[in-house]
């Protein structure tokens, strides 16, 4: 029986398991295991599904999954309300750069459609700040970097954010290097991140694009820019990210969607197309 962990419970193996790796020779590492062998999977989230399916498509038969909730999919998990529309509670947005979760909904879930959310349009979007009036996305962001730049007249201020992206975009990249969006590599320099979001933004002369960033992070539920840590900030918001916004931004190039039937659709559906090879506990 092979058990494999998903998720969290990666995390506590994984320096023994490289440590271990160091005594293994190139040869050894090719493991032969029987099509019907018990493979055992901890985490009925999306790793510990994608997990499952990939050896389900390998041919694997006694696929075991194991999940300690009622529902599949972690902490992305959608609940239907009354009128039987989906609210996300953990994934709420896929970007540009989710390719690999646009090509499951393709091959599992069809049906499961991307809804453009596109807060730059006029009147999508409504943002009300503690203080403030409401106004749209637009506006918001908007009147935030006219406040901390000084700046009136909108063809400036379009220049000032846009350099500001780039700006963001090559400081980034010093503190990082170049890697492919997802997991970043250590900082060269940690003392360069030790402050909050809003803080790095002040420090680096990127006020113009608070508006931007606080709404990404305060309108997901990561927190306030105040208190979310520059590196998180970082991660997320990779330059490639930042590009895509850029490129695609507007209501004929929507960048951000929601799912029309919630990533829990998309989460049962992989699982339901392996009711032979798969079974969840």
């Amino acid at each position: 029986m092979v058990v494999i962990l998903s998720q969290c419970m990666r995390l506590f193996i994984c320096l023994a398991t490289l440590a271990f790796a160091q005594t293994i020779s190139p040869t050894d590492r090719n493991i032969t295991m029987d099509r019907n062998a018990a493979i055992v999977i901890v985490g009925g989230g999306p790793a510990g599904i994608h997990y499952a399916t990939l050896l389900a498509k390998k041919g694997f038969t006694n696929i075991q999954l194991v999940e300690a909730s009622a529902s599949l999919g972690g902490k992305s998990d959608t609940i239907q309300d009354p009128l039987g529309f989906p609210h996300e509670l953990g994934t709420c947005y896929a970007h540009g750069l989710y390719e690999p979760i646009f090509n499951l909904l393709r091959e599992y879930d069809p049906t499961n459609i991307k809804v453009p959310f596109i807060p730059n349009v006029k009147g999508h979007t409504w943002v009300r700040q503690e203080g403030t009036s409401t106004v749209d996305y637009n506006a918001f962001v908007l009147r935030v970097a006219m406040k901390n730049s000084g700046i009136t007249s909108l063809p400036e201020l379009a220049l000032a954010m846009q350099a500001a992206f780039g700006a963001y975009i090559k400081l980034h990249k010093s503190i990082f290097g170049t890697f492919a969006y997802g997991l970043p590599p250590q900082p060269k320099e940690w003392t360069l991140l030790s402050m909050p979001a809003l803080a790095f933004l002040k420090v680096n002369n990127l006020m113009v694009l608070e508006g931007f960033f606080r709404y990404v992070f305060e309108q997901q539920g990561y927190g306030s820019v105040q208190d979310t840590p520059a590196f998180w900030m970082l991660w997320w918001m990779h330059p490639d990210v930042i590009m895509k916004r850029i490129q695609m931004a507007g209501p004929d190039k929507p960048w951000v969607f929601m799912l029309s039937k919630g990533f829990t659709s998309l989460w049962r559906a992989m699982i339901a197309s392996y009711p032979t090879q798969i079974t969840v506990h």
